[in-house]
């Protein structure tokens, strides 16, 4: 027999769980507001790279991406609470994967999906960007919005510590804050992965909510951002499962790409 004080039992795999749900369905934890990664449409559709992996994921285990999955907003703060606590059964949101989550959270990581890096959305009426010859150096005593308890948060102070300029940061608890108060010009600066901030810009440009002031991205990358899913640890079937998915997806693309050389 087991020796006294020794638990022989295995977990209970996410798929297990997903599939004992009546009906079964997928609790995928995804962004609503970046343009090409998670974005929530008025008519209640969504798109972008993260949600399609969801959808591929879903199908993957025999479920119908149309009806079976349940999206679940997760936030910056909120993301790797959702995922320890079983609220949502992956999260695909533009996620970073760095060595002290993998140690230190209640998560594993399941392939990169896409290589970001940290960019910074600036306000033309704090400093334009000929002036500041488009770089972050031009950015002394800017009040930047960053998320509370992200990467991009150590990121920002590593990179003005080492830069000699000086900042002021300004904490948000989400990216709708964020773009409030970047929009009302609380913040002279906007910063997370260079996605967001591209996205960010093409959105706010296109619907007139800088009310006519020019906004520019900076033209360092602060950081790199490899991102990628996650589930919880311990829970290897179901991590292989996120992970091949994405592999065969990538793989997939590979293979149907056209053939013809670009001239």
């Amino acid at each position: 027999g087991e020796a006294a004080g020794i638990i022989s039992a295995t977990p209970m795999s996410t798929l297990d769980t997903i599939m004992a749900r009546d009906p079964p369905v997928m609790k995928c934890g995804v962004k609503i507001d970046q343009w090409g990664m998670g974005w929530l449409n008025p008519d209640g559709t969504r798109e972008g790279l993260d949600v399609e992996y969801c959808r591929a994921v879903a199908s993957a285990i025999g479920l119908d991406p149309d009806t079976a999955i349940e999206y679940i907003l997760a936030t910056g703060t909120t993301r790797f609470d959702l995922l320890s606590g079983g609220d949502i059964d992956v999260l695909i949101r533009t996620t970073t994967w760095t060595a002290s989550r993998d140690a230190d959270l209640n998560a594993d990581f399941s392939g990169i999906n896409f290589y970001d890096g940290q960019g910074i959305l600036v306000r033309s009426d704090f400093i334009t960007a000929v002036d500041a010859g488009n770089s972050a150096y031009g950015l002394d005593g800017a009040n930047i919005c960053v998320g509370i308890g992200t990467t991009t948060e150590g990121n920002l102070e590593d990179w003005f510590s080492t830069s000699g300029i000086s900042i002021n940061i300004e904490g948000i608890w989400d990216s709708s804050e964020g773009v409030e108060k970047f929009i009302d010009g609380t913040c002279d600066a906007l910063t997370g992965d260079m996605s967001a901030m591209v996205a960010k810009k093409y959105q706010l440009d296109a619907d007139g909510s800088m009310n006519g002031v020019d906004i520019w991205i900076a033209q360092e990358a602060l950081s790199k951002e490899p991102l990628s899913a996650a589930t919880r640890d311990y829970d290897s079937d179901w991590n292989e499962i996120v992970s091949w998915v994405w592999y065969a997806t990538v793989s997939y693309t590979h293979l149907t790409l056209p053939t013809t050389p670009y001239v």
